[in-house]
């Protein structure tokens, strides 16, 4: 029983430390958002395209529209996998936006 327990605890550890997604963070200004990607570029000669906006930060700021066009933010995003038929490819996700004043 004890074995069983520890077995248990071990799964769960196991589970919630693959669960953690690590987030990086990054200061860009927001161009345009075209056929479900929302593109940002930093000044530099670095731009960044987000293939999905987590809901909640879509409600706070509407990137589909105009309006935070050429606005810079501060964008916390995570990487994700994703899978189409045999191929499997990263996509970057954006987890949080503040505006940069």
């Amino acid at each position: 029983m004890k074995t069983l327990f520890l077995g248990f605890i071990s799964l769960f550890m196991f589970v919630s430390i693959h669960q953690k997604q690590e987030t990086k963070t990054i200061t860009a200004t927001f161009d345009f958002y075209e056929e479900g990607v929302y593109y940002f570029s930093d000044g530099e000669e670095d731009s960044y395209d987000f293939a999905k906006i987590e809901q909640d930060v879509l409600k706070k700021f509407d990137l589909k529209s105009d309006s935070y066009k050429d606005v810079r933010f501060k964008i916390t995003y995570k990487e994700e996998m994703q899978k189409e038929e045999e191929d499997e490819y990263q996509i970057w996700v954006i987890v949080k936006l503040e505006l940069v004043e």
